[in-house]
C-alpha cells in the first residue's frame, strides 16, 4: 500500500494529476476561513482537457450556521 498523501502533495500518472491543498482567508463577516480540497487535472497531449475541484462548501457558512 502506498504512503498516505500529505497536504500539498501531488500525484501524476498517464495524463492525470491529483493535488491536495489547503486554502485560508476571511469571510465577509470577518470570521477566519480554512478548508482543504482536492483538484484533479486531466491532460491530453499536454493540454488541460478537464479540471475538477472538490471541497466542503459548508466551510463558507458563518460559524453560527454550522452544525
Amino acid at each position: 500500500m502506498a504512503d498516505e498523501l500529505k497536504k500539498g502533495d501531488k500525484v501524476e500518472s498517464n495524463g492525470s494529476a491529483v493535488l491536495e491543498w489547503i486554502s485560508e482567508g476571511t469571510l465577509t463577516s470577518g470570521e477566519p476561513l480554512k478548508y482543504q480540497g482536492v483538484s484533479i487535472i486531466e491532460t491530453v497531449y499536454g493540454k488541460v482537457q478537464r479540471f475538477r475541484t472538490y471541497y466542503d462548501s459548508a466551510a463558507f457558512l458563518p460559524q453560527g450556521a454550522k452544525q
